[in-house]
């Protein structure tokens, strides 16, 4: 080999050796967990952020399996590799249950992508929605006590409407029954009528 050809191929090799660098610190830094899937369901590789949201170190990921983080109804490894070998699926992104290494569900948005070669290999990306979720229940509550507090209100005027006219009606009855009948005898608890009857005796 030529002089020319081993400098040619030391460039290559190192502008090789950057790429790789270059995207592994890519992979470190992503926010979202990184977990790379045998079709056996064996972890081979994460990022920093997979090991913290799964709350498990990395050494005790690795080289195992995925299916205790799995909640229940999510797809199995083996079903998510079926899926996306069809020429129809590309890709799988879904929102789902994962359980934590100290036992602690979480909700994730899951998106994965079969990595074609020999042997192929599911890239999976989990985001972490569970504050998200939980802001969403929140809101649906406030929301329903909203329109509970509207429905009140409605009910109240509706029912206070008809009790103040009947009200009205009852005391325009009472005057006109004094007129008719006389004032009464009985001693009154309205302060203006005893004091009417006062004056008048």
């Amino acid at each position: 080999m030529t002089l020319a050809a081993d400098e040619a191929l030391a460039h290559a090799q190192e502008a090789l050796s950057d790429t790789y660098g270059h995207l592994s610190q890519v992979v470190q830094a992503m926010p979202g967990a990184l977990i790379v899937l045998q079709g056996d369901g064996t972890i081979v590789e994460i990022n920093p952020a997979a090991s913290e949201l799964l709350e498990v170190s990395a050494e005790e990921l690795l080289w195992n399996s995925v299916e205790p983080y799995l909640g229940e109804g999510h797809p199995s490894v083996g079903q998510l590799f079926a899926q996306l070998r069809r020429p129809t699926e590309e890709a799988a992104r879904f929102e789902t249950g994962w359980r934590t290494g100290t036992g602690r569900r979480i909700q994730v948005l899951f998106s994965g992508r079969l990595l074609l070669g020999s042997p192929t290999r599911l890239v999976c990306v989990l985001l972490d929605i569970t504050e998200q979720k939980r802001l969403e229940v929140d809101l649906r509550h406030a929301q329903k006590l909203e329109a509970v507090g509207q429905l009140a209100t409605g009910i109240v005027h509706e029912i206070s409407t008809p009790i103040q006219f009947i009200g009205d009606r009852v005391h325009a009855i009472e005057r006109a029954l004094a007129r008719i009948i006389g004032p009464s005898t009985a001693p009154s608890d309205d302060p203006v009528r005893s004091e009417e009857h006062t004056s008048e005796l």
